[in-house]
């Protein structure tokens, strides 16, 4: 059935052939509408935050079920009988504890038979208290939601319930006053509050204080397996406790969470058999987890900024002493609100309504945005049904939209990524498909219409055009498709500039920029990008830049504690080198013997197993004669688990020989070679007279382009903010931006001459061998001597600019690129650093830090021979990995911005290395020796 809302189509469920059915159906399910309506007014289930409701028939098998769910990420299903009514609701729980746990066919059976029949559910003009408390009292987290007889929404308590605290904070936090939020309290109990804010602290003294342990014993059951138990032991163990969840212990420590989500999506959409699949296959390793005394509030923030529904409570022992969900957690915030102690029964309630009243009333997080992105719409939609022109593109309307791209595996790559200009969204494309990209048979990048036509994106025009055209039609976002074909799609707009994306030497030019830059894309926001292609600059090193023009604005005030830090601090210049794909034992490990023996090196008893699934297999040890071109062992996610984790479910680092006699035979010996001082001298060097970081990991454990992203984002999923707009936003200086590369034969030897050298300099090496060009990036198997030499005209250009005495240059290496090294990677407490996961089938958390990566930091303000090992904070458990970075720029340049990422905000910084000197030192070699 569809109906007509607003001039929009809807394709929604029908519950009832008649309005009046449809308020007889709610009578009976939900019970009469009754209560005050003086403080809330007219404010309906339409002012929360509604989910669109996904419906399929009872008829439909649980299997196809199950992958609507997972297509559409949700956790739970509306059911329709045959004349399209309403009559079941299928959850995540449900599939576990009733399908898995009952061992029920999922390809025969009907979702109708393990279904919640007859779910309650309300109108559209249903008031918002009414229908939250409701919820509250039944103790259930979804709502459907209908009008004009159809299901047009579903509510999520928990999202609700987050939004209100969110608003109300915030309204805190800026020092409004509350009064007015209060003044129908007030009017309702007849009397007056002491202070303008009682409201809040009311509910600072009912919801925001209480902990955990004031409703552990409401919660007390609890499901604990082992890693090596199947998921059909965890789930009927689920099952007989009639909860959603178990946790992974090993030796009563929790190592892991397995959810009735992790079983839908990872087990039956998977195909994976859950009477042989391991838990440890499956569950989410090292889980957050919170004390029995963390507020609730704080607990409720926990799970959404990370975006799970469970979490381990833990007493200082690190034991497990219950889980608390979603639901629970919400409920029992919603309860300490509604406490009647103290209070009459009348006033308890008020003060319920009060809270989600005053909470609607303020503005949410993202409302301005919101009002002015509808407005725009709105203006742009008038303009076109009246005849009037809109401008091109649309005024006002913001500068980011959605896009997605199918691989050749048919996994679906959704993004969010700026629409000024085609080059943006290339590199985007790169980034998620670009091992699918046939270099040699380069594509023509298309979208889909809505009269499914193939368009062809070929200038900044083209896409403007485009992105016009989506929004003034609704929709959400773009799908696009890469052709190979010879013949041209039709192509929309009329646009002729911009660059042609299907040329191969454009092409060329945009892997160079994903190669080169993948971090400043995404990080910096900076486009490596060569708008003269063919030109041999192509493949020299660039440096990118980021330039002051103007005083910051008078508005912007400093706290004069900060501009004292700041005037004290020596460093106004950092410059990064990001060389490839080498660990610290490779290039940096046989130092500890000859330099010095501070640092965490090898001795050459270090060894590595040809199989660690057998017993005495043959090892192979680590020596001293690594060779300048080696072959390109592996680095992908998989490898990079087998060579940290071995056959262990902890790192062991036992795994290098293993996972490379997988890929070759010859790579084996290769993995466990090292280099001997002598053969890289330059580092030599600079490990002797500056400082070495014996305790640096990479962000993530696996290859390049993610690493590279968190060295300037903190994150590799490119969704949120960055140094540059931290930069911009910084009380130093206002920044102006440089949109390309700068040559880095000319203009970085040249500014640093003349002492013009930007706060910040991003220096990328050559990628690609041409000849008489040759690449010095230090990736195999390319000549680690050419890597030498750059460092080598680095830190000389450096050494003779009028800046030295304020600068600070930091070498480090992406990731470690298959190479041993020994010491264990960081595998527990390391945060998720924005809630987003990896894709099937592993679904990587971005908890665990990769493997050891050399980074050495040179300045005059660095003591001769300093190791750094850990960081003093900002937790006990931080560590220096690429994060590292942004962090200590944020600490350095004192900029007031938020963190990044969580991880970032978690992650140690650095500027102690160059802040125990009272002067520079003028001791500094001048000219290294050659490579």
């Amino acid at each position: 059935m569809t109906t007509n809302h607003g001039g929009s189509s809807r394709r929604s469920t029908s519950l009832t052939r008649t309005s009046s059915q449809a308020h007889k159906k709610t009578s009976e399910n939900t019970g009469p509408i009754s209560g005050p309506r003086g403080l809330t007014g007219e404010r309906t289930v339409k002012r929360l935050r509604l989910s669109k409701a996904l419906t399929v028939p009872e008829t439909t098998t649980i299997y196809e079920a199950c992958c609507r769910m997972a297509a559409r990420r949700v956790d739970a299903l509306l059911l329709t009988d045959s004349n399209a009514l309403l009559c079941g609701i299928l959850t995540d729980k449900d599939i576990a504890t009733r399908v898995v746990a009952c061992e029920v066919n999922l390809e025969d059976t009907p979702v109708s038979k393990v279904m919640t029949r007859n779910p309650i559910f309300v109108l559209s003009e249903t008031l918002a208290v009414e229908a939250l408390q409701k919820m509250v009292q039944g103790k259930f987290r979804h709502l459907p939601i209908v009008e004009n007889g159809e299901v047009i929404a579903l509510l999520d308590i928990a999202k609700c319930l987050y939004d209100a605290i969110a608003r109300m904070e915030r309204a805190v936090e800026k020092g409004k006053a509350i009064a007015d939020a209060v003044e129908g309290v007030e009017k309702h109990w007849g009397t007056s509050f002491s202070g303008p804010n009682t409201f809040i602290e009311t509910l600072r003294e009912r919801m925001f204080r209480p902990s955990l342990s004031t409703i552990i014993s409401e919660i007390s059951k609890i499901v604990t397996v082992s890693p090596m138990d199947t998921v059909l032991m965890a789930s009927k163990k689920m099952l007989e406790c009639q909860i959603s969840c178990a946790v992974v212990t090993v030796e009563n420590k929790p190592r892991g969470i397995l959810t009735s989500k992790d079983i839908l999506m990872r087990i039956i959409v998977q195909n994976l058999p859950p009477e042989s699949t391991l838990v440890e296959k499956i569950m989410t390793p090292n889980p957050a987890c919170v004390t029995i005394d963390t507020p609730i509030v704080d607990a409720l923030h926990t799970m959404h900024e990370g975006k799970f529904l469970h979490l381990p409570v833990v007493d200082r022992d690190r034991i497990v002493v219950a889980v608390v969900d979603v639901l629970h957690i919400t409920h029992a915030a919603l309860a300490t609100v509604g406490s009647t102690a103290g209070v009459n029964n009348e006033a308890g309630s008020t003060l319920m309504q009060k809270f989600w009243d005053s909470a609607m009333e303020l503005t949410p997080l993202d409302d301005e945005e919101e009002t002015r992105s509808n407005g725009s719409l709105k203006r742009a939609s008038e303009g076109a049904e009246t005849g009037r022109s809109v401008p091109h593109p649309s005024s006002g309307l913001p500068n980011i939209f959605a896009f997605k791209i199918q691989d050749t595996s048919g996994r679906m790559h959704r993004f969010n990524c700026d629409v000024q200009n085609l080059t943006d969204l290339v590199t985007a494309i790169l980034q998620r498909v670009g091992d699918d990209i046939d270099r040699n048979n380069l594509p023509q990048i298309l979208y889909e219409d809505e009269d499914h036509d193939k368009v062809v994106l070929a200038s900044d025009s083209d896409l403007a055009a485009a992105v016009d055209h989506a929004r003034l039609a609704d929709w959400k976002g773009l799908r696009l498709h890469l052709d190979y074909s010879e013949t041209r799609g039709r192509r929309r707009g009329s646009g002729t500039g911009g660059l042609d994306y299907a040329s191969a030497d454009a092409w060329a030019s945009a892997y160079s920029a994903v190669a080169a830059g993948a971090a400043l894309v995404a990080g910096l926001g900076m486009l490596a990008y060569l708008r003269r292609a063919g030109e041999p600059e192509l493949s020299f090193s660039f440096y990118i830049c980021i330039l002051y023009s103007a005083p910051v604005k008078p508005t912007h005030s400093v706290n004069a504690t900060d501009q004292q830090q700041q005037q004290q601090q020596p460093i106004k210049t950092i410059v990064v080198l990001v060389l490839e794909n080498r660990s610290f034992d490779h290039m940096i490990g046989w130092m500890k013997n000859s330099i010095n023996p501070s640092i965490n090196g090898v001795t050459g008893n270090e060894c590595n197993p040809v199989s660690t699934k057998t017993q005495n297999p043959q090892s192979i040890c680590f020596t001293n004669d690594a060779d300048f071109v080696d072959l390109d062992p592996g680095h992908s996610f998989e490898d990079v688990e087998q060579q940290v984790f071995g056959s262990s479910i902890i790192p062991s680092m036992t795994g290098f020989v293993e996972q490379a006699v997988s890929m070759s035979q010859n790579l084996s010996e290769t993995v466990m070679k090292g280099f001997r001082p002598e053969n890289v001298p330059v580092f030599a060097t600079l490990v002797r007279e500056f400082a070495v970081f014996d305790r640096w990991f990479s962000s993530i454990p696996g290859p390049t382009q993610p690493n590279r992203l968190f060295l300037y984002s903190a994150t590799s999923h490119g969704s949120t903010s960055h140094v540059k707009k931290q930069l911009a936003t910084g009380n130093l200086r206002k920044l102006k931006y440089i949109f390309n590369f700068h040559h880095y034969g000319l203009k970085f030897k040249r500014d640093a001459r003349n002492g013009k050298l930007p706060n910040l300099t991003v220096i990328e090496p050559k990628y690609f061998d041409i000849t008489g060009m040759p690449a010095n990036d230090d990736h195999p198997s390319h000549d680690v001597a050419n890597g030498q030499k750059l460092v080598k005209e680095v830190y000389e250009t450096l050494r003779s600019s009028p800046q030295w005495n304020e600068t600070l240059l930091v070498i480090t290496y992406d990731e470690h690129g298959g190479f041993y090294d020994h010491v264990q990677t960081p595998y527990e407490n390391v945060p998720n650093p924005d809630g987003n996961t990896g894709p099937a089938p592993n679904f990587f958390k971005f908890d665990r830090l990769g493997v050891r990566v050399p980074t050495i930091m040179v300045s005059p303000w660095i003591k001769k021979g300093t190791v750094i090992s850990r960081p003093k904070g900002p937790t006990p458990n931080s560590e220096y990995e690429h994060s590292s970075i942004p962090a200590t720029i944020k600490k350095m340049f004192n900029l007031t911005s938020n963190f990044l990422t969580h991880r970032d905000a978690w992650a140690g910084t650095f500027e102690q290395v160059v802040g125990e000197l009272t002067s520079p030192r003028t001791d500094c070699p001048g000219i290294h020796p050659c490579c």
